[in-house]
C-alpha cells in the first residue's frame, strides 16, 4: 500500500495554531506545544525555548492526567552529541501507515527538528481507538555535515527535583535517553520485566523486579516492560522499550529504565555520534540517510493484572495483527534429529512430506543444506574448508542456488508434492554479513527470486550476528523491501538462539520467532522447560508470536537414565501439548517417527487444526503455578468475555485435582466445557467429543481433574445462560 499524504505544514513564528486529524486520531502543532492524540489517549510536549520538554500524558477514558510539568523540566530526549541544544525550526506532517500489509493501519507523524548542523526526527504512531502511543527517534547530519557542540552531563541538571532537603545536587540528568515522563503519581507500585534471548545458552527467559515508587530515589533497571500502578485507584500505565534484549543492545548504556525522584527515563538510544556517518552511505532513499534510535511505547488502562496483559497484547497485534491463513501454522524442520544436511536431498524431503501430509502438518521448512553452498554447520564442512559463515556471495555467487547434487529437479518435485497436500514450504537462510549486511540487496534479490519462482512464503533468518547500527539498518532495509515487493506475503521466522540479534520488542513485524534449539541428544530438551518458557513469555507478549518445540521423544532415552521428568516418560503426546498455544514446531524427522507415535501426533494435530484459528485468535495468558514439571499449571485463551480455551497441565504430581484461577470471568460464573483434546495415562491421544457443566468458585477459580502424572486436556468453555431455579418440591 502507498503512503497517502495527510498533511505538511512548516510552522513560522507566526503560526498561532494548526490541526490535522485522522479517525478519531490528531495531533496539533503550535508556537509553544505539540500535541497527539486519539480518543482515549493524548500526549503533549512544550516547545518553549526551542526545545522538547513533556508537558501531559492523559487517559482520556478515565480524565486522568498522569504528568506534571513545570518551568524546569527536562528535555524530552538527550544524547552526548545534541544535549542543551535548540532547534531552529520545525516541521510537522502525518501519513496513512501499514507497515506494507503487516501492522494495523495507523497514523504515523513526524515532527523534524533541525539543530543547526544536526536534524532530529520524532515518529509518533497511533491507532485508532487504541490507548497507546509509540514514539521514535532518528538522526541525521544536515548538510553542514557536523555534528553540534555536546554540553557535558555534568553542568545540567534535570529540573527543580534534584536537590534533596540539604540542598545538595542528588544527581544530574542521564546523557543518553529517548523518552522522559516527569510522573505525578504518589503512591505507586512498579514492575520492571527484563528479558533474556540467545536461548542456546539461556533458558530463564523473563525475570521480575518491583518496587514502590520513592521520590528521594535514583534507581536504574534492566527490561523492556516497566508497568506502574496507582494502588489508590487501579489506574495503571505501561511503558515498553522497543530494543533487543538485554542480551543484545547496541552501544548499551547498561540500563534501561531509571528513576530520578518521580521522573522516569527511557535510557539507552543505541546510537552513537559515530553512527550519524551512516546518512553518507545510505543508499536508501527510504531512511533519508537518517539513523533510528531504540523507540519506547506508552499505554494506560485501568484494574489488575489481566487489564495489563490485555493492554500488552493489543499493543503488539497493532504493530503486527496475526492473520490466521499467514500467521498460524503447525510447521516441522528435520534439524531436531541431528542429522544436519547430511540427509536433505529430493527423496528425503519428499519421504519428509508425505509423513507431514499423514500427520496434518500445515508447513515443511527446509533447514540449512538445500543451498548449493556449504556452510560451516554442513557435515561436509570439513572437507570445504571448514565452511562458509557470512561471507557466502565472496565465496560463491551461486551460494544460494539450489543443490544441484542433492535436489536434481530443483525444487520442482518438492513443490509439486506440496501443492498435491497442501503443504507450504520454507527455507533456512542466513544474511551476508560482509560490510555490516552491505549485500542487503542482493539477499531481497535472493528471497525474492525463490519467492517468485517456488512459491516459498517462509524463510528462517539464521547466523545474525548485530554490530553496528549499520548492519541493524541494512537486515531492516532487506526485510522491509522483500515485504514491500511481496504484499507481506513473505513470513520470517527470526532466529533468537545465538549472538546479537533483534529480541521480542524491536520494532520488527515481519514475522515471528525461532525461539529455541533443544535435542534430546545432549540433554537440554525437557518438555516443563519449554512449557516454562512459553508461559514465562505469554505473560508480556502474544504467545502466537512464537515457535515452541517438540520433539521426538523416543530418540535418546539413554541420555536421562533414571530421571522421572524424562522426555521419554512425559510422551510424545505431552511434548506437542506443550507447544499448542504457540506456533508448534515438530523438530524431528517426522519419516522416522515410530507409528504409534505417529499414530498419536497425527490423531492431536487434525483436531487442534479444528480449533485452532479461533484458539489463537484469543488472548493467550498464563494459569496455574510456573512450569517445573511436579505442579499444576497450563494456559487460557479468551476469546471474547464469554468464550474461551483452557489448556491444563498436570505435571509429574502426584495430586489428581487442582484449583486454578482463570481470567476474565465472572465469579460463581457456569461453565459449559467442551472436551477438545486430552492424553490419558498411557500417553496416548483423546480426540472425542463431551461437555460437561461446572462452575467458578467465588474467587473465579475453577477445579480441574486429570488422571495421571504427564497429562493435560483442551477445554472450549463457555458462559451457560443464566437458567431460572427450578421450582421447589416438599414431601
Amino acid at each position: 500500500m502507498k503512503l497517502k499524504p495527510i498533511m505538511n505544514n512548516i510552522l513560522s513564528r507566526e503560526d498561532v495554531f494548526h490541526i490535522a486529524t485522522w479517525k478519531d486520531c490528531y495531533y496539533r502543532l503550535e508556537t509553544d506545544r505539540f500535541v497527539v492524540g486519539n480518543g482515549q489517549i493524548e500526549r503533549s510536549w512544550l516547545l518553549k525555548g526551542s526545545k522538547l520538554t513533556p508537558e501531559g500524558l492523559t487517559d482520556k477514558l478515565r480524565g486522568r492526567q498522569w504528568l506534571t510539568s513545570g518551568a524546569n523540566a527536562a528535555e524530552a530526549y538527550r544524547h552526548p552529541f545534541s544535549a542543551g541544544s535548540r532547534f531552529d525550526d520545525i516541521e510537522a506532517k502525518a501519513v496513512v501507515d501499514n507497515r506494507h500489509g503487516l501492522a494495523a493501519e495507523h497514523w504515523r507523524i513526524s515532527l523534524l527538528m533541525r539543530y543547526g548542523t544536526l536534524d532530529i526526527k520524532l515518529v509518533v504512531r497511533l491507532y485508532p481507538q487504541l490507548p497507546v502511543i509509540r514514539t521514535a527517534l532518528l538522526f541525521r547530519k544536515n548538510a553542514a555535515g557536523k555534528v553540534i557542540q555536546s554540553i557535558p552531563a555534568s553542568v545540567t541538571a534535570a529540573g527543580g527535583l534534584l536537590l534533596d532537603t540539604n540542598n545538595s545536587e542528588r544527581s544530574m540528568l542521564p546523557d543518553d535517553y529517548v523518552d522522559m515522563l516527569p510522573l505525578r503519581l504518589q503512591h505507586g507500585r512498579w514492575q520492571a520485566a527484563k528479558f533474556r534471548d540467545v536461548t542456546d545458552t539461556n533458558n530463564n527467559l523473563a525475570s521480575i523486579e518491583t518496587g514502590l515508587l520513592y521520590p528521594n530515589e535514583k534507581l536504574s533497571l534492566r527490561g523492556n516492560v516497566l508497568v506502574i500502578n496507582d494502588l489508590l485507584s487501579g489506574d495503571g500505565l505501561t511503558i515498553v522499550k522497543e530494543s533487543p534484549t538485554t542480551c543484545g543492545q547496541l552501544n548499551d548504556c547498561g540500563t534501561d529504565f531509571q528513576f530520578i525522584g518521580r521522573s522516569l527515563f527511557v535510557r539507552g538510544s543505541s546510537v552513537t555520534e559515530a553512527d550519524l556517518d551512516l546518512g553518507e552511505h545510505s543508499e536508501d532513499d527510504v531512511h533519508e540517510g537518517f539513523v533510528r534510535a531504540y523507540g519506547s511505547a506508552v499505554g494506560v488502562w485501568s484494574g489488575g493484572d489481566y487489564e495489563s496483559m490485555h493492554w500488552l497484547h493489543q499493543y503488539a497485534l497493532a504493530q503486527k495483527p496475526i492473520v490466521p491463513e499467514r500467521d498460524l501454522f503447525v510447521m516441522s524442520n528435520t534439524w531436531g534429529d541431528r542429522s544436519k544436511d547430511a540427509r536433505i536431498c529430493e527423496s528425503f524431503i519428499l519421504e519428509e512430506l508425505d509423513a507431514a501430509a499423514r500427520l496434518g502438518v500445515t508447513h515443511l521448512q527446509i533447514d540449512d543444506g538445500w543451498e548449493h553452498g556449504i556452510t560451516m554447520n554442513s557435515v561436509q564442512a570439513s572437507v570445504a574448508g571448514g565452511g562458509q559463515w557470512g561471507s557466502y556471495y565472496e565465496a560463491d555467487a551461486a551460494f544460494w542456488s539450489v543443490h544441484q547434487g542433492r535436489f536434481p529437479h530443483s525444487l520442482h518435485s518438492v513443490m509439486q508434492r506440496a501443492g498435491e497436500y497442501g503443504i507450504r514450504v520454507g527455507l533456512w537462510f542466513s544474511p551476508d554479513a560482509t560490510n555490516y549486511y552491505g549485500q542487503w540487496r542482493q539477499d531481497a534479490d535472493t528471497l525474492l527470486g525463490l519467492h517468485t519462482i517456488w512459491g516459498i512464503d517462509y524463510f528462517k533468518l539464521d547466523g545474525i550476528h548485530l554490530r553496528s547500527k549499520r548492519g541493524e539498518r541494512n537486515l531492516i532495509a532487506m526485510m522491509d523491501a522483500v515485504t514491500e515487493a511481496t504484499g507481506g506475503k513473505v513470513y520470517f521466522n527470526l532466529d533468537a538462539t545465538a549472538e546479537v540479534r533483534f529480541g521480542y520488542f524491536s520494532d520488527m513485524p515481519y514475522g515471528g520467532i525461532f525461539l529455541e534449539n533443544r535435542y534430546t541428544d545432549w540433554r537440554n530438551y525437557y518438555p516443563h522447560w519449554t512449557l516454562r518458557n512459553l508461559w514465562q513469555l505469554a505473560r508480556w507478549m502474544p504467545a502466537q508470536r512464537l515457535q515452541m518445540e517438540a520433539l521426538n521423544v523416543e530418540r535418546n532415552s539413554q541420555q536421562y537414565p533414571n530421571d522421572p521428568l524424562a522426555p521419554a516418560a512425559c510422551g510424545i503426546a505431552y511434548s506437542l501439548a506443550a507447544a499448542l498455544m504457540s506456533n508448534p514446531l515438530l523438530w524431528m524427522e517426522l519419516s522416522s517417527l515410530s507409528d504409534s507415535a505417529a499414530a498419536i501426533m497425527g490423531k492431536l494435530i487434525k483436531r487442534y487444526l479444528t480449533y485452532r484459528d479461533e484458539l489463537l485468535g484469543g488472548h493467550i495468558v498464563p494459569i496455574g503455578d510456573e512450569p517445573c514439571g511436579t505442579g499444576w499449571t497450563g494456559f487460557q485463551s479468551v476469546v471474547n468475555s464469554s468464550t474461551g480455551y483452557v489448556l491444563v497441565f498436570r505435571e509429574f504430581t502426584q495430586q489428581q485435582t487442582s484449583t486454578i484461577k482463570l481470567w476474565n470471568l465472572p465469579k460463581a460464573a457456569r461453565l459449559e466445557l467442551q472436551h477438545i483434546l486430552s492424553s490419558d495415562a498411557k500417553q496416548d491421544a483423546e480426540t472425542h467429543d463431551f461437555t460437561m457443566e461446572t462452575e467458578t468458585d467465588v474467587t473465579g477459580n475453577l477445579t480441574f481433574s486429570l488422571p495421571a502424572p504427564f497429562t493435560f486436556a483442551l477445554y472450549r468453555y463457555r458462559i451457560a445462560p443464566h437458567l431460572p431455579e427450578p421450582a421447589s418440591h416438599t414431601r
